[in-house]
């Protein structure tokens, strides 16, 4: 006959959401920097299952891991072959092949006796291999533990045997506590200890320490139930959730009903009941009877009657007709009552229940990374998407200011004085800025010409290609970007700083149109003084290249003066100078437009400046591309 080794109750689920397992041992991890988490991972992860929850932990960095007995230790050596894995019953009652496993798995026995030390001794000497070993020392909980009297004699015999000691650990009576005096007690206890091994870990720290006394964490502190939730704690998050199968609903028509073994639940009103398919031998404590809650879509149902071995009865009258269905999963331990109330309720610890309720019902494990992963891509198109949208939004906005801009042009009332103000300072005050660049351009242009052009005998090309790279793209170009800097940045602080100010408003008030009074003389302004400022400059750049093939590479004067006749034509400098009319509004009409726009005060304006200038300089540069594209197709070569 075949032994059934393990059933499972599939009327009972344990969820283990393993993404809030990982955000306690983050925060875990940057609350107790500089010193690092071990996991304790003893009785199969407390129940959760240690195969599961062993890969998500080493799947965030944890390298050092406790467990009691060596069946779980080999497994998960053989899950990590990399982590420190320490074995915290040791060496008591390992046989000699178990013994030689450790020493070859390399896992890490802890030390709890003088004997058990000279066993590992002995074995490392017998196996030749230099092994490690965690010491643990009792400073008063007067559990398993190297005994006080030992002490020295422990100390003396590392140091003679030079034994490779990797941690040393004690284990606190009170963590819990944080007014106990016990737990400064200990603390000076294992100081006095820790000194004798400077170089090893030092851990004291247990779940309730790591959280309570900060001072206690030196450098290797061990969770154990805190990041699967048994701390209340504002940052540690809840691992599980219990769910019991509705098996049964029914109604009590009699006015008084006794429920559950010995009728320890008595009602004198009519009752709708459920029955789920969980009892104490799924984890839950019997002493919950009467005394606990269960939840359905976040509503209280009271636990009534004796809990037995598979079943628990619930009331259910709150809930309205079919609201709650036969198959249908109630909350027993969750998001709605925690396994901190659930063991309070119980009267006993966390640890205990969360033990228990894993052994029998199946389990679920929630990894929401995948999802994360999918919400960040999402997230991430939702981004794009919405600074395509601003794009279009402003392509709206501007398109609109445009037409009324152009509308403006040729209706109402006409500025002459401020036109030539704007003439003046468009033009004419940003003709020494044109100037220089064009003649240092040109100058360079001549140079670099040369350089390249004297490798192959064909100095002479050199006016014709000065001529055509200033009168085509260099003057035109150039001039744009420093009259965008200069006077395009001018306009926007000058309407940005009335608009903020309230000053466009008061035009308004005074019946003045903001776009006849501040937009089209500035338009205008522009569209006339770039090509005045560009033609001037195609002057002044063939200039400095002359100066230059003249005086510094000894050209003929006048051959060269010739050479720049005979080659430009009227289409090179027309459509440098269309270009220029061209890059005039666009410098103007961001200007105006993002003036317009400001707001928040200084700041805003700043920004509407800089936003002006960008803006300008890169459609100069796509226009620029444009029209040469434009002049080519219509002219060719």
């Amino acid at each position: 006959m075949k032994t059934v080794n393990h059933i499972i109750n599939n009327n009972g689920l344990l969820r283990i959401n393993l993404s809030n397992l990982s955000d306690n041992y983050s925060f875990l991890s940057e609350f107790v920097k500089p010193s690092r988490v071990a996991s304790v991972l003893k009785s199969n992860s407390y129940g959760l299952g240690l195969e599961k929850v062993a890969k998500k932990l080493i799947g965030l960095g944890c390298k050092d891991f406790f467990l009691t007995s060596f069946e779980e230790a080999f497994a998960l050596k053989k899950i990590t072959s990399k982590s420190n894995v320490i074995l915290l019953n040791g060496i008591i009652g390992q046989s000699e092949k178990k013994m030689y496993d450790i020493f070859k798995s390399k896992i890490i026995p802890v030390i709890n006796s003088l004997n058990e030390l000279k066993k590992f001794y002995k074995y490392s000497k017998k196996f030749n291999i230099n092994h490690k070993i965690t010491l643990h020392f009792d400073t008063g909980i007067n559990r398993i533990g190297i005994d006080q009297k030992e002490k020295k004699e422990i100390i003396d015999f590392c140091k003679k045997k030079k034994i490779n000691i990797f941690c040393v650990m004690s284990h606190l009576i009170s963590s819990d506590k944080i007014e106990s005096k016990y737990n400064m007690i200990q603390k000076t206890k294992f100081e006095e200890i820790i000194k004798f091994f400077p170089k090893s870990l030092h851990s004291l720290s247990n779940s309730n320490a790591i959280l309570n006394f900060k001072e206690f964490n030196y450098s290797l502190v061990r969770s154990g139930g805190c990041i699967f939730g048994t701390t209340n704690h504002l940052k540690i998050k809840n691992v599980i959730e219990f769910f019991g199968r509705v098996l049964q609903i029914r109604t009590l028509d009699k006015d008084h009903e006794g429920f559950g073994y010995n009728a320890t639940f008595q009602s004198y009103q009519r009752k709708k009941i459920a029955i789920l398919g969980v009892g104490y031998a799924d984890g839950l404590p019997r002493v919950l009877s009467n005394n606990s809650n269960a939840y359905f879509k976040k509503k209280k149902l009271p636990i009534i009657g004796s809990i037995s071995m598979d079943y628990t009865i619930i009331d259910i009258s709150s809930l309205n007709n079919n609201e709650l269905k036969v198959g249908d999963w109630v909350e027993l331990i969750g998001n709605n009552i925690s396994l901190a109330e659930v063991s309070l309720k119980a009267g006993t610890i966390p640890y205990e229940i969360l033990n228990c309720v894993g052994n029998r019902v199946k389990k679920s494990y929630i990894d929401w990374v995948m999802n994360n992963l999918i919400k960040k891509f999402l997230f991430f198109f939702k981004k794009i998407g919405s600074i395509f949208f601003e794009i279009f939004s402003s392509i709206g906005e501007i398109v609109l200011f445009f037409f009324d801009s152009v509308r403006y042009l040729f209706t109402g009332q006409f500025y002459t004085k401020i036109f030539f103000l704007q003439l003046i300072k468009i033009g004419y005050n940003s003709l020494p800025v044109v100037g220089l660049t064009s003649i240092f351009t040109g100058m360079v242009l001549a140079l670099q010409s040369y350089t390249g052009f004297s490798r192959f005998s064909a100095e002479s090309a050199i006016p014709n290609v000065v001529v055509l790279s200033i009168t085509r793209e260099l003057a035109p170009v150039l001039a744009g970007l420093m009259v965008a800097g200069r006077s395009g940045a001018a306009i926007a602080a000058e309407i940005g700083t009335m608009k903020v100010t309230e000053q466009i408003d008061a035009l308004k008030t005074l019946s003045t149109n903001p776009y006849n009074y501040l937009v089209v003389p500035r338009v205008l302004a522009g569209v006339i003084s770039l090509p005045i400022l560009v033609f001037i400059g195609d002057i002044i750049g063939v200039l400095g290249g002359y100066l230059i093939c003249t005086q510094v590479l000894n050209f003929n004067p006048v051959v060269y003066l010739q050479n720049t006749y005979n080659f430009v034509q009227f289409l090179d400098v027309f459509s440098g100078l269309v270009k220029a009319f061209v890059f005039g509004f666009i410098i103007t009409f961001m200007g105006c437009y993002y003036g317009f726009n400001a707001k928040g005060g200084a700041q805003g304006v700043g920004m509407s400046t800089t936003y002006s200038v960008v803006s300008s300089s890169i459609l100069i540069l796509l226009m620029n591309y444009i029209l040469t594209s434009l002049f080519f197709n219509l002219w060719g070569k």
